[in-house]
């Protein structure tokens, strides 16, 4: 009885030795641990142990204070709801539906249709998504854009002018900020004004430009002014030259017209009038005289010859340049360096000033030819023998006469 006792005694004493190893620091940086893993029951209940030691100590209140702050914010949240399987696919195919009809727009407004329709087609085949308006007539625009386009360029290939730019002006009506359509009327505009331009045709160039104006970018607009401006230029200097050559005309005098002058009767009849006899002597003796024909000459048709096929050679090389340099022109008319094209303006413009010489050359040539054939075709005539017997006309005998 008295072993048992003791026993007890002694792990009472070991109990109370255990215990007072715990001390206020223990506590508090138990606390302090659970706090930062945001385990604030561990950490509050920690807190308050270290209280009890230390009733007075300012760090425990105010952990503790954050502590019940955290569990009560904690307690008013309620948990996230799962959400259902179902309403997680609709969520999505809005989101794919949304993405196609966007990606849809901007290539419409880009003025790509082909491209826009099949973001469009696909939008609608998106469950819930299979009847949308906006959609559907986003499709029809498109496709009534890419026919225009299509129209467009086949009739322009054709050389319609007119029916080509009536089809892109149309897809400007579905689509107005279409810079594709914009830029095809500006440069086609423009690059008619340019051959206007070379053709002298300053009025309808200027006409061509301007059209193109409301329909260009920022910086084509600054090249159809630059056009516009050397078109009213050439066309003041065109302008003066012909009231210039007008005015010499009416300061020029008139010559009046010399007429021939009749011959009288009194003329007429003052002509000696010689004997018939003797006119038929002549042609008697003239026809029993041999008659020695004329060989034509070559050298006049070498001549002849030469000069033509000189002209018309010369003609043709002036022809090419003129067009070479005029399809280069052509080709610079589309880009936007304005040097570049003054450059080629400039040279065409030399070449034209040539086309009186070579219409003269082709004269030439003509006349050349013309006078070839005559040449060739036309029979030599016959030349009497210089010297003539004839009867004598004042005694009896005959007359040698010698013809120059």
């Amino acid at each position: 009885m008295k072993s048992l006792l003791l026993f007890l005694t002694l792990l009472l004493l070991s109990g109370a030795s255990f215990a007072q190893k715990v001390t206020f620091d223990d506590y508090k940086k138990r606390g302090d641990a659970c706090f930062v893993k945001q385990d604030y029951q561990c950490a509050k209940d920690n807190y308050e142990r270290a209280l009890r030691i230390r009733d007075n100590d300012a760090y425990c209140k105010s952990q503790l204070k954050k502590v019940n702050d955290a569990l009560k914010k904690a307690s008013t949240q309620t948990p996230p709801k799962k959400t259902p399987p179902k309403v997680e696919k609709e969520s999505e195919n809005v989101r794919i539906a949304e993405l196609n009809r966007k990606e849809g727009d901007d290539l419409f407004k880009r003025g790509d249709y082909e491209a826009a329709q099949k973001k469009y087609e696909a939008c609608l085949n998106v469950p819930s998504f299979g009847s949308d308006a906006y959609v559907k007539e986003q499709i029809k625009f498109s496709r009534l854009a890419a026919a225009f386009l299509t129209d467009a360029k086949n009739a322009l290939a054709r050389g319609n002018d007119l029916e080509g730019l009536a089809y892109l002006k149309k897809i400007l009506e579905i689509n107005s900020g279409d810079p594709i359509t914009r830029r095809l009327i500006t440069e086609h505009l423009q690059q008619r004004g340019n051959q206007q331009f070379a053709k002298n045709q300053f009025i309808e160039a200027k006409k061509s430009y301007e059209e193109a104006l409301p329909y260009a970018d920022i910086q084509t607009k600054a090249v159809l002014a630059n056009l516009i401006n050397t078109t009213e230029k050439e066309l003041k200097a065109d302008t003066e030259k012909k009231a210039e050559a007008a005015k010499v005309a009416k300061q020029e005098p008139k010559t009046a017209s010399k007429e021939p002058v009749a011959e009288t009767k009194k003329t007429a009849e003052n002509k000696p009038i010689e004997p018939t006899a003797k006119q038929e002597v002549v042609k008697k003796e003239d026809a029993k005289l041999p008659k020695s024909p004329s060989k034509p000459s070559v050298v006049p048709k070498i001549i002849t010859a030469g000069v033509g096929v000189g002209a018309l050679a010369y003609a043709f090389v002036l022809n090419n340049q003129y067009q070479a340099k005029l399809d280069n022109f052509t080709a610079l008319s589309r880009s936007a360096e304005y040097r570049q094209w003054r450059v080629a303006y400039d040279d065409v413009k030399a070449a034209r000033s040539k086309n009186g010489l070579m219409n003269v050359c082709l004269g030439v040539a003509v006349g050349a030819v013309i006078v070839e054939s005559v040449l060739l075709f036309k029979k030599p005539k016959e030349k009497r023998a210089a010297l003539k017997l004839n009867s004598a006309s004042q005694q009896w005998g005959l007359a040698l006469q010698y013809q120059f």
